[in-house]
């Protein structure tokens, strides 16, 4: 069915190379999930680690990969750990999104961050959560289906630091249950 641009429920409107006609692609939801890049071995304080030169050029490059794939984020969940602070800085967003630093995240399991992604206001549709394991990598696979076996395979049994994953769904926030991992981005530095 034809849809103009402004079109109610259409968040992305395709045109035909053959014809004018255009369709509304279906509102996808994006999680991204991050672990916060390579940190110094512990300080006084856990939440205090800064990260190494390597783990800021960790977090620039996975800026640029997702500056060129044009990822644009709505919504930052952030830990209030220096490390996923300064990992978060290191990506330099653009546009800069809305940014929540959430203490709940920090030393959080798979539940609370479950509970955390139901709670996203219907408005974000591209979400990015910094946190760290064994929450974020204990997060996605508990939302990966079935379908995202492959995909899962570079991260079944390690998530690196700096390491990030999309997955995506149609439904809303608060139905958040499982998700098919569309990508996997591993830490280049």
């Amino acid at each position: 069915m034809p849809l103009d641009g402004n079109a109610a429920g259409a968040s992305r409107v395709v045109a035909s190379r053959t014809s004018s006609w255009r369709y509304a692609v279906k509102r996808q939801r994006q999680l991204w999930l991050l672990r916060h890049a390579e940190a110094a071995q512990p300080a006084a304080r856990d939440l205090d680690r800064p990260l190494t030169e390597r783990g800021q050029r960790q977090a620039a490059q996975l800026g640029e990969t997702l500056a060129a794939s044009n990822v644009l984020v709505d919504l930052v969940l952030c830990s209030p750990a220096r490390r996923t602070r300064e990992t978060l800085a290191g990506l330099t967003l653009a546009p800069e999104p809305e940014v929540r630093i959430v203490g709940g995240i920090y030393e959080a399991g798979v539940d609370t961050l479950h509970e955390l992604v139901r709670e996203i206001d219907e408005t974000a549709t591209t979400v990015l959560m910094v946190g760290h394991a064994p929450g974020i990598p204990g997060l996605l696979h508990a939302l990966a289906d079935a379908d995202s076996t492959t995909r899962l395979a570079p991260v079944a049994h390690h998530y690196p630091p700096a390491t990030a994953v999309r997955l995506v769904s149609p439904l809303r926030w608060q139905q958040w249950d499982q998700a098919y991992l569309s990508q996997v981005q591993l830490p280049q530095a």
